[in-house]
């Protein structure tokens, strides 16, 4: 039985080839264990940004009260439950909102849409989404909804959300066009090794299924 030692910061790589993976930074060993917990350890590590600490909800404040709907907080989570703002590419992660409904009403949709650096918006959902497409009957109230957004969907980048209760083509009832950011960040995806330049060709994992034969021999 033989022991290979591979010394690398490709983690596709790494993940590929490794089932126990040693972290070591500065000459220091700061973790030895599964390949991707570690993996995952050290991409967080990594990331020197605005998302490095803050991970508290996003409180608003509205000045209009006479509204019949108001959002008051923004928060994302993870499988765990956990506030966060960071969320690896091959996670589930939740998006939860809190407001108040003023007034009854049975026209009033709730939407988000995120938007990557690029200045795209990469998709859009609404509460409607699951009841058939039909708009929840608000009753007056505090309500709290919870959007979760599948693993491997959003490449790896930052997003903003727009958060948006209004009546579907007609008005906005309260709205915030960038209410929160929050990044994917890359454990070793299929698209890692294009670097920054996978931006630029695509705002989703497509997941396609690919098939392929060998049909003669070149003549």
């Amino acid at each position: 039985r033989r022991t290979i030692l591979f010394v690398s910061h490709n983690l596709v790589a790494i993940k590929s080839l490794c089932t126990k993976t040693i972290w070591i930074d500065n000459g220091k060993i700061e973790m030895i264990g599964n390949t991707d917990k570690v993996v995952n350890s050290y991409s967080y590590s990594h990331e020197n940004d605005e998302f490095k600490d803050d991970n508290r909800p996003v409180i608003f404040s509205p000045t209009d009260k006479s509204k019949e709907f108001i959002f008051n907080k923004i928060w994302i989570t993870n499988n765990k439950g956990t506030i966060v703002n960071k969320i690896p590419h091959n996670e589930d992660f939740y998006i939860n909102f809190e407001f108040d409904v003023l007034k009854e009403t049975r026209s009033a949709e709730i939407s988000i849409a995120l938007k990557n650096t690029n200045g795209v918006n990469v998709t859009f959902a609404s509460l409607s989404d699951s009841f058939n497409g039909k708009n929840y009957p608000f009753k007056q109230g505090r309500y709290t909804t919870i959007a979760k957004i599948k693993n491997n969907f959003l490449m790896p980048d930052t997003y903003t959300i727009r958060a948006s209760a209004h009546e579907r083509g007609v008005r906005d009832i309260d709205k915030y066009e960038d209410a929160m950011k929050f990044k994917i960040i890359d454990v070793g995806s299929t698209m890692a090794p294009y670097g920054n330049a996978a931006l630029y060709w695509s705002c989703v994992f497509s997941n396609a299924d690919w098939e392929i034969k060998k049909n003669e021999k070149i003549k």
